[in-house]
């Protein structure tokens, strides 16, 4: 015997009988809905008709509903649901905005409040839109991109960028040479290039970096490709580091961290930060979103 499929109950039908349910009778859905209340009442009788079920029992002065309206009230409006995503895509869609995209963001160009005011308003504005975040130091937001894995990256500046690329400089970020509070460095008045060479250099590596450059200021370095987790090294004495401004300023705030006196550096390093994405790319209205409100966040612009 072949299934009885329900392809005849309409949205609007299960629209009245929702609502219904959730004002607590048929004048006030007929409100609500900015329908006649005859009009409320026929569908949802049609609905009875349709479905050979009593969704509501209509003894008393008010609807109320019936063992088996309760049963089927969350499944209709996870329809209803499922019908509001589907239009709000294809008018998405219509309109050209992405389906999904791909950010790929270096943590030392961006603080995390910038980023997530950004995240949460693109939230808001594109709810049919899924975005994947990666983090990627250094230069790992152009490797993603050139490999196809991202769409858009937000990176400290570079020197140059293949003609492939298009970019665009929104601001600067500032970095700081640090040291756990404990650590030998940090009980110096001033501390001089030369201080620096028998300490470990803790330096962040991209994970498209081929090889690992020395450092200019010590005769040893190691390497990590997180800026939290190279924080928490020098937080706990393993070695010194340059690190974003933002990305410190919590652990000087609660002493876990000092400043070195650098007398070579006397003010807070500046790196341009840019956005950049592939020239072959046309970019959608949520790309152009994304990069607008990012270049706004970083260079304070609004």
């Amino acid at each position: 015997m072949k299934t009885k499929l329900f392809s005849y109950l309409a949205p609007e039908q299960l629209e009245a009988f929702e609502v219904t349910a959730r004002v607590g009778s048929f004048s006030a859905a007929a409100r609500t809905l900015g329908k006649a209340q005859s009009t409320i009442s026929g569908l949802i009788n049609n609905l009875e008709i349709d479905t050979g079920l009593e969704l509501f029992d209509r003894s008393r002065r008010e609807p109320h509903l019936t063992e088996h309206g309760q049963s089927l009230l969350a499944e209709v409006r996870a329809v209803m649901n499922a019908f509001n995503r589907l239009d709000a895509k294809t008018r998405s869609l219509v309109a050209g905005v992405e389906d999904s995209i791909t950010l790929a963001v270096d943590e030392a160009a961006i603080s995390r409040g910038q980023l997530h005011t950004t995240l949460a308003a693109f939230s808001e504005a594109f709810q049919t839109v899924s975005l994947h975040l990666l983090l990627a130091p250094e230069n790992d937001p152009a490797m993603l991109i050139r490999e196809g894995r991202a769409d858009l990256g937000l990176m400290l500046a570079g020197d140059d960028y293949p003609e492939q690329f298009q970019f665009k400089g929104i601001g600067t970020t500032y970095f700081e040479a640090v040291v756990g509070a404990q650590h030998p460095l940090a009980q110096l008045a001033e501390v001089s290039a030369n201080n620096l060479r028998d300490h470990l250099h803790l330096r962040i590596a991209g994970r498209g970096r081929e090889g690992t450059a020395s450092s200019d200021f010590s005769h040893r370095a190691w390497y990590v490709d997180s800026h939290s987790q190279l924080i928490d090294m020098v937080r706990n004495g393993l070695g010194w580091a340059a690190a974003p401004s933002h990305l410190v300023a919590p652990h000087l705030a609660d002493g876990s961290l000092v400043k070195l006196p650098t007398s070579y550096q006397l003010t807070p390093f500046p790196h341009g930060v840019d956005l950049i994405w592939p020239q072959s790319r046309t970019l959608g209205h949520a790309s152009r979103w994304l990069i607008d409100t990012l270049a706004k966040q970083v260079s304070g612009k609004r």
